[in-house]
Formats: structure tokens, sequence, C-alpha cells
């Protein structure tokens, strides 16, 4: 379905730049990048990667890393329903491959409003507060989370914007979360 029509007065609500942006990097789609980028895109869909590793650490975790899961389950859906979907609400901004014809939309087709970013408000949460409690994750939680934006806007699925968008709310619901964690660690004393 495409929603551009040449001379049209549609407007996706895109920045001067972001346009060009787009077009570059799905213009620069190839089998190797199919390799590497469609399945991390394909990893956050509906979650999935988020739900398998809070559920991992709730299963096969200790005390800690229970608690560390379902923190981080916790603040991404609330990130996501407090956040992420009442912007979606608020802003008409169609899927890429929805509006320019040239973008060959890969992964799955979903039709829903682009912006923000679910998938790198989740990959930049978990960067950076399960990067800031478990440090020698963090390099590859961090290449993770820049390798699922841009594989969200190499797939057709985003503009530039709604990834950075998508990221900063990311990066301030984890940022958050280690915050309260530490006020709370300054207002218990350990025995």
């Amino acid at each position: 379905m495409v929603l551009q029509v040449a001379g049209s007065s549609f407007n996706p609500w895109l920045l001067p730049g972001e346009r060009e942006a787009l077009l570059w990097i799905t213009g620069h789609q190839s089998p190797w990048l199919d390799l590497l980028l469609l399945p991390i895109s394909l990893a956050g869909e509906w979650g999935a990667c988020w739900i398998l590793l809070v559920l991992g650490l709730y299963i096969w975790g200790g005390e800690e890393q229970r608690r560390l899961g379902l923190r981080l389950g916790l603040t991404m859906f609330l990130a996501s329903v407090l956040v992420v979907l009442p912007l979606r609400g608020l802003l008409p901004r169609h899927r890429p491959y929805q509006v320019f014809p040239q973008v060959r939309q890969k992964g799955l087709p979903l039709e829903g409003r682009s912006f923000p970013s679910g998938h790198a408000q989740a990959a930049c949460l978990a960067a950076v507060y399960l990067g800031a409690r478990r440090r020698r994750f963090a390099l590859p939680l961090a290449l993770f989370a820049v390798l699922m934006c841009y594989s969200r806007v190499y797939c057709g699925m985003h503009y530039p914007l709604d990834v950075l968008g998508g990221g900063m709310i990311g990066v301030l619901s984890g940022g958050s979360l280690l915050l309260l964690e530490r006020r709370k660690r300054v207002e218990t004393p350990t025995a």
C-alpha cells in the first residue's frame, strides 16, 4: 500500500534531510546486509528477544538476576504503554514503505504508525540499564542497539527520526530506572 501520490499534499512529517537519509539507507540494501540486519530486526518483533531474556533471567537466574529481569521487563512495558503508544496516536506518521514506492520493505509488514520506534526504545533501554548493571555486556548491548536502530530504517519500517525518538525514550527510561535503584539503595541502608 503506497500512500504517496506524485504532487499530493500528503506530509509524512519529515525533517529536512530525513527523506534523503532514508532513501540512501534503503537504497543500499544487499543480500549480505540482509543476513545481518534482518534477523536483528525480526528479533525485536513483539519484544520477542526481550521477553526471552526476561524469562531466561527469571527461570535460570539467581535472586539478583530475577529482580534485574523483572525490572527491565516492567520498564520496557511501561515505556511502551505510557510513552511509545500514546505518541504513535498523536503523530500520524506512516511507515516509509507505505509512503515511498522506491522503499522496499523487508521483514514483517507492520501497518501501524511509525513514530517512535518501539524496537529502538527497547534496545536502547536494555543497553543503558543492563550495560550499567552488567558492565561486561555494555559494549555488545550498545552495538546491538545501534544495529537494531539501523535495521529498522534499512528494512523500510521507520524513518531516522523514529529510531532517534525511540532511542531517546529508551535511554531516558533506562537512566530513570538506574536513578530509582540508586535512590532506593541510598534510602535503604544495608545491615
